[in-house]
């Protein structure tokens, strides 16, 4: 499958191939092909917190990460390349619904948490593809253009100032909700 897209689009059922969607169910099967990884996560004070990202930052190991993981923390943006993992890792997340023709993933980047929140943000340059492996995931869409974003020059550049979770009702009508299940793939092409 080849896509050129201009705007999102959902394949539900699209990576039920990939050998994730049955052995990441098991946490201790995702424990051992992290073993003492090292990983950065984002520690919240508060649901406010979270919902406009504003965090402190920890390097902590997967395994304690998973001890905790009912408690305000998020692992995002994981690049497992970075990481030293068993390259089982990439055979299990090799999605045999979409052959690379010619190229393949730029990087693999781990999103975990339970019950966590995003701040609304735009993805500048790369399509982003999502692939549910465990759990659910809410994804609310917009054009940027009804967000103010924050300077280029800020930390957060790429993340709006307002609260999402907070908008007025005016720009309602503006926002997508997609409900992600174990399978579904999400493509999200830039801006």
């Amino acid at each position: 499958m080849q896509l050129n897209l201009t705007e999102p689009f959902i394949h539900r059922g699209g990576c039920l191939a990939m050998k994730a969607i049955k052995r990441w169910n098991n946490e201790w099967y995702l424990r051992s092909l992290f073993k003492d990884a090292k990983v950065s996560i984002e520690q919240y004070d508060s649901e406010l917190d979270m919902q406009i990202s504003k965090c402190e930052k920890a390097e902590v190991y997967f395994s304690d990460y998973m001890d905790n993981l009912n408690s305000g923390e998020y692992l995002p943006d994981c690049a497992l390349s970075e990481l030293n993992l068993d390259d089982k890792i990439y055979e299990d997340l090799d999605n045999p619904a979409y052959p690379p023709e010619g190229r393949g993933p730029v990087e693999h980047l781990l999103f975990l948490g339970k019950d966590t929140k995003s701040g609304a943000h735009i993805h500048i340059e790369d399509d982003y593809v999502l692939h549910q492996i465990v759990g659910k995931k809410i994804v609310y869409l917009m054009d940027f253009e009804g967000l103010t974003m924050n300077k280029p020059w800020d930390l957060y550049a790429n993340f709006s100032k307002e609260n999402f979770f907070r908008l007025p009702k005016s720009k309602n009508h503006l926002i997508h909700r997609v409900e992600m299940e174990p399978g579904d793939v999400l493509h999200i092409p830039p801006w």
